[in-house]
């Protein structure tokens, strides 16, 4: 499968997951796994906005990074 193909898989898929950080309309993201090797990741409030689409190796980096702090927005 091309990217497109990916993309337009997870948009269809089945089994979003609402992260427990969300917070009362705040901060609210969905991810889905739906797709073998493929994340999925979009925005609650916006879902027809589109989505992220991460491979394995690049979801667990980012995963790394949102653990360790490096996505944190500065104020």
């Amino acid at each position: 499968m091309d990217h497109e193909d990916i993309v337009t898989a997870l948009t269809h898929a089945l089994g979003w997951k609402t992260s427990s950080w969300t917070s009362k309309g705040q901060n609210c993201v969905e991810v889905t796994t739906a797709v073998l090797g493929w994340a999925g990741v979009r925005d609650t409030k916006k879902r027809a906005a589109g989505l992220l689409a991460f491979n394995a190796q690049q979801w667990i980096m980012f995963i790394q990074s949102a653990a360790n702090g490096q996505l944190d927005r500065q104020n």
